[in-house]
């Protein structure tokens, strides 16, 4: 009985074989043919043994897999509530209907046609950071991440697309988020899309943000400080709020009597350093106005301060200085200071005339030729954007 019945079935799989693929392909109705000879030799080798028929069974499908064309949905059916007569163990069949049970459900969680990105937002952070923001119809599960595009966009594109990944991670306010690197001065369009191993789903709809490169609450402007050293120079030390970039700064100066302001020259600084300058060549005991305009952003910006010169020594002890054996420099490397600029080093000589020099802080030592037949008396004194310390002193009398 099971025999008829299964050589029934292997005429209905053999003709739905035939029906798919074309008549003309000798190969493939060879292929056919083979299967049936493989089944006409099962029923005549096969016992009637249940465990065997399920066994056979799986060898007659595996013979139709090799060719281009699969059992209908109720052949498969069929042949299982025959197994399940004449062979209740065999689960050929369930297996593989939960295999493919498992891959359509693996199918669909792959399917993110329906997720839509809502809620998209951009938040400038200053300088060049934008903060992006966003959230999903769907459940975030199926997703492996965003792909974020933007490109420069003044009325229509003026780049391509620049992407970024961001991750399924969400902040602390439960959204999706990028923090992006933009260039400054440039209006942007960004786009999100999401996507996972298996496809993209739709891009979200563009949004549009200017980044200006101007820090959040700051002001654009100059801090200029100005403090005496000595009696005939000063250091003037300027800062840009918010660490702006500047394009170009100018410095002027001029006392109360004078009717238009100077502007500061290379051959009026004495030395010059990361956001200071010595203006040297001054009047003792002079008030004096310094001014400064600088490019900052989309503007102009000034600022005006004023110092009078003066000796400029706070009440610190003085310090100790070296001279060599042969009497031919000075030496204050030993000198443990902090926050120092640079030096102010005056030289007074037999013939009363002075010499000013402004060293590197990194310079502790200064020749001088004919120091013995020359030289009345040799300052160091270290300054700062606070203006002048007092620091030590070899006279005539004193070697």
């Amino acid at each position: 009985m099971k025999a008829t019945i299964l050589s029934l079935m292997l005429a209905i799989l053999a003709t739905n074989c035939r029906a798919e693929v074309s008549c003309k392909d000798t190969e493939v109705k060879s292929a056919v043919r083979s299967c049936e000879e493989t089944w006409q030799s099962i029923l005549q080798r096969t016992p009637e043994d249940s465990d065997l028929w399920c066994i056979q069974t799986k060898t007659l499908l595996d013979c139709f897999q090799k060719i281009p064309c699969e059992p209908a949905a109720d052949q498969i059916t069929f042949l299982t509530e025959i197994l399940e007569v004449y062979s209740p163990k065999c689960t050929i069949f369930k297996q593989n209907s939960t295999v493919a049970d498992e891959s359509e459900e693996i199918d669909n969680s792959t399917d993110i046609s329906n997720v839509e990105v809502v809620g998209l937002s951009a938040e400038y952070l200053g300088g060049t950071k934008v903060l992006l923001t966003w959230n999903v119809t769907e459940d975030a599960s199926q997703l492996d991440g965003f792909k974020v595009s933007y490109r420069v966009f003044f009325k229509s594109p003026d780049s391509p697309y620049v992407f970024d990944e961001a991750s399924t991670a969400v902040n602390e306010d439960g959204l999706f988020s990028i923090v992006l690197d933009l260039g400054k001065k440039s209006r942007y369009e960004i786009q999100v899309t999401p996507y996972n191993s298996e496809q993209e789903a739709d891009a979200s709809d563009p949004i549009y943000i200017y980044v200006s490169g101007k820090p959040l609450g700051v002001s654009p402007g100059i801090s200029l400080i100005a403090t005496p050293l000595g009696s005939d120079a000063i250091v003037v030390s300027y800062k840009v709020l918010g660490d702006l970039p500047v394009s170009s700064i100018n410095f002027f100066y001029k006392t109360e009597d004078d009717n238009k302001w100077t502007q500061v020259t290379k051959d009026d600084i004495a030395k010059r350093g990361d956001q200071f300058f010595v203006l040297s060549g001054l009047e003792a005991g002079t008030l004096y106005y310094i001014y400064s305009k600088s490019w900052l952003l989309t503007s102009y910006q000034d600022e005006i301060t004023h110092v009078v010169t003066s000796d400029g020594v706070g009440n610190e002890e003085a310090l100790g200085l070296t001279l060599g054996e042969a009497r031919d420099y000075v030496d204050w490397s030993a000198w443990d200071l902090q926050d120092v600029d640079g030096f102010k080093v005056t030289v007074e000589f037999n013939d009363n005339h002075t010499e000013v020099q402004y060293l590197p802080r990194q310079q502790t030592r200064l020749y001088v030729v004919n120091w013995v037949s020359s030289v009345n008396s040799f300052k160091v004194q270290p300054f700062n954007r606070l203006g002048l310390k007092k620091g030590g002193e070899l006279t005539r009398t004193s070697y």
